[in-house]
């Protein structure tokens, strides 16, 4: 994973052969925790079959 941008990562798998390669956005709160973060493809011919667009990971505040 690397840095991109303010609050999003690029993830570059060892895989190459995959085509996959997508960026993570994160929510960060007040306090500068992450909180949230989505996934999408970078690239528009990524296979949609990866569902990148589909995660939607939060952290368990218990």
């Amino acid at each position: 994973m690397f840095y991109y941008k303010e609050n999003t990562y690029a993830v570059k798998w060892d895989n190459r052969s995959l085509n996959a390669d997508a960026f993570i956005h994160f929510d960060i709160d007040s306090n500068g925790i992450a909180t949230h973060f989505k996934m999408e493809a970078i690239s528009p011919l990524t296979d949609f079959s990866f569902d990148f667009q589909d995660l939607d990971f939060a952290k368990d505040l218990d």
